[in-house]
């Protein structure tokens, strides 16, 4: 019975998803994908092979921002509600009569060389010493997406590019407890989605929450996401989604803190995601109070439900500063702390949303776009599904 229901559920989301009434093809680019009348998607083009640039635009360009840029918005039409549409536009590539190598240093690991531009390289550290594991790359680390990976790849620009890997003491962590469900089947799981403007969203960003909610109904559970706010930032709402949350747009963690208990006790959330941070650091608050915060936050959510499950984030990078430093160290903390406020009656998780996440995830320099929420979504499920069976 499970299993057809399970049909169904699946049979539902492909027939509401097939009444978004535009497909957007990207050739040579990322931002393809089924949209809603009325809205505003970014879409960019691939890296171009060596020795070529980006040049422009072709296809159905009346409906981009700016068709000369590598990234720019497709302006989606309103439809008539039995209408459709398909957009179309392709990246086209040129010659650089510029294109020349440029010198790639590398030290303490491999990728050294002499390049052209836009050679995509992977760089990888040398095996530490004996105590002690990678820590960064130190130097020129602008041009590396993600300089806390001991192998990355590397976007040779015009310019030469000199990099060194760190090493410092090895930590071992503390296992974590082993999952076990706590829900009975047929259960309805209510459940909180904590955050700000990356977990509120909006029409010109990725959906995390009704990601997460498209992937939760594959799970054969029936779930009712719940909070205070609705919707997205600015109004409106994404079709076929629980658009219920307690996110809000530009606040830290302490604004969260000061009304979550008011929440907590009116919804009693079974499973709480937090995505807290990001604002913080941009405030200049210390990581330690910001951590704390989210602890009392935690403690609030039990004082109303004290088996509660709470998924914690470590956030995703930020690249409005390239602030890296400042959002390891936080994520750093909220792992130590999670492992501290975790018990066995109310597990609560660190889901590593930092790693695996870089700019080509990102609609601006802060928030998901599509393929963003996508991976931020697939981690918040990985974790849910472990406290189910």
């Amino acid at each position: 019975m499970k299993i057809f229901n399970l049909l169904g559920i699946v049979l539902i989301i492909v027939l509401l998803s097939s009444c978004e009434g535009i497909k957007l093809t990207v050739e040579s680019g990322s931002g393809s994908g089924n949209y809603g009348p009325n809205r505003k998607v970014q879409i960019k083009a691939y890296i171009p092979n060596p020795g070529y640039e980006f040049d422009r635009w072709e296809g159905d360009i009346q409906y981009l921002e700016d068709i000369a840029s590598n990234e720019t918005y497709v302006l989606l039409p309103e439809l008539s509600d039995k209408e459709a549409l398909e957009i179309k536009v392709k990246a086209i590539y040129e010659v650089d009569p510029s294109a020349k190598e440029y010198n790639l240093i590398v030290e303490e690991g491999s990728g050294s060389g002499s390049y052209l531009t836009y050679s995509v390289v992977t760089i990888k550290a040398n095996n530490p010493p004996s105590g002690y594991q990678f820590d960064k790359w130190v130097g020129d680390v602008e041009y590396v997406y993600n300089p806390y990976l001991s192998s990355v790849k590397i976007i040779i620009q015009k310019d030469n590019i000199s990099l060194k890997a760190t090493y410092k003491e090895k930590i071992i962590p503390t296992p974590t407890p082993t999952p076990v469900s706590t829900f009975a089947p047929g259960q309805i799981i209510k459940l909180m989605p904590i955050g700000d403007s990356i977990t509120h969203a909006s029409k010109t960003t990725g959906d995390v929450r009704c990601q997460l909610w498209d992937k939760l109904q594959e799970l054969g559970w029936t779930f009712d996401f719940v909070g205070q706010m609705y919707g997205l930032v600015g109004g409106g709402a994404t079709a076929n989604c629980d658009n219920n949350h307690e996110a809000r747009a530009g606040w830290r963690a302490e604004q969260i803190l000061e009304i979550i208990g008011s929440s907590a006790q009116k919804h009693k959330p079974d499973m709480v995601t937090i995505h807290l941070g990001t604002n913080d650091i941009r405030a200049g608050q210390s990581n330690i109070s910001t951590v704390n915060e989210i602890g009392l936050i935690i403690d609030q959510l039990r004082n109303y439900n004290y088996k509660v499950i709470v998924f914690v984030a470590g956030i995703i990078p930020n690249y409005e500063n390239n602030n890296h430093v400042e959002t390891k160290d936080l994520n750093a903390k909220i792992f130590q702390m999670v492992k501290s406020k975790s018990t066995a009656t109310s597990p609560v998780v660190y889901v590593d949303q930092y790693t695996g996440f870089g700019p080509e995830d990102l609609a601006d320099k802060l928030h998901p776009n599509h393929d963003g929420s996508a991976k931020m979504a697939t981690k918040w499920t990985e974790a849910i599904y472990n406290y189910l069976y």
